[in-house]
């Protein structure tokens, strides 16, 4: 039980809310969440203004583009490999805690405030500094909070009585979101691009045989071998699986710039059991190998003989 993340994206124009999603935590998979949700529902935008978090700097999101804060994880060998953003053909530029559009997103969340109030979430709230103590808190399924605040931002959308900037009398931010919009492109999520979203992406070198090695497992039969004997001692660009190494990968150009992010190759199988099996098992295995590593190391300090 913990208080939900909420993360949003707001058109600068209307002021609309174009896309959120609900997690646990201020991570890459709810900023994830959110930027297709937004896509999903009011077509792929050219360019997003995020903040520094490490959410949206993480590689998952922002790989292969140059943010201005964060700049640590761009130095790993993996950066250049797509992100979410890239995927999308979405640009993305950090703004400051000091940048005059920095706070945007919290004047449009303030119009929102009174959804903590919802009955709803009666005797859910956590008690506030200057609140009388809430002994019996019950929490509530996240899937309640989701569907209030999706009615919430729904009513605000198209909310008449406004006074924002760039909203003519009577227009909704709904309505102001079609008019500026007005005959530009509606960009989609294509088949293509979900299919590249649910992977992760790595630059690996093609083996001498053709071959592609990953988390301990080998990746390309005789069905392929031709192909990837053009790339032997070369880096590509691979794509896998996240929730099962072993299912076929995805291979780009990488080395030859001009072809750089161009598919050759649909599907790559896999001839050999990867380590971990998974994303998840990935994680889990680095999990287990630091705790164990924090009692090696507390073990020598009771015992330093």
């Amino acid at each position: 039980e913990s208080c939900p993340w909420v993360v949003a994206f707001v058109d600068r124009a209307s002021r609309k809310t174009v896309g959120y999603a609900v997690g646990k935590s201020e991570n890459s998979d709810v900023t994830e969440a959110a930027i297709v949700n937004m896509c999903e529902t009011n077509y792929r935008p050219i360019q997003v203004a995020c903040d520094n978090g490490g959410a949206f700097n993480s590689h998952r999101i922002m790989g292969a583009q140059s943010p201005l804060f964060r700049k640590k994880q761009t130095r790993t060998p993996d950066w250049d490999a797509p992100g979410v953003l890239t995927i999308l053909d979405i640009a993305a530029t950090n703004k400051g805690v000091g940048a005059k559009t920095s706070n945007l997103q919290e004047n449009v969340w303030s119009h929102l405030r009174h959804v903590d109030n919802h009955p709803a979430f009666h005797r859910a709230q956590r008690s506030g500094p200057n609140d009388p103590e809430n002994k019996t808190p019950r929490a509530v399924p996240v899937q309640v909070f989701e569907q209030v605040l999706d009615d919430a931002i729904q009513d605000l959308n198209a909310e008449t009585r406004n006074r924002v900037k760039g909203l003519l009398r009577g227009e909704s931010r709904d309505q102001a979101f079609e008019r500026l919009l007005g005959d530009a492109a509606k960009r989609v999520i294509t088949p293509f691009m979900r299919r590249r979203l649910g992977m992760i992406w790595k630059i690996k070198t093609v083996q001498q045989n053709g071959r592609i090695h990953f988390d301990g497992g080998l990746f390309g039969d005789h069905t392929t071998q031709t192909d990837m004997l053009y790339h032997r001692g070369k880096q590509v660009l691979v794509g896998f699986n996240p929730k099962n190494f072993h299912e076929p990968a995805m291979v780009f150009h990488w080395a030859d710039k001009a072809k750089r992010g161009r598919l050759f190759l649909e599907s790559l199988l896999a001839v050999a059991e990867t380590q971990h099996g998974s994303a998840e098992g990935m994680r889990n295995a680095s999990a287990e190998k630091r705790r164990q590593n924090a009692l090696i190391k507390k073990h020598k300090v009771t015992n330093p003989d």
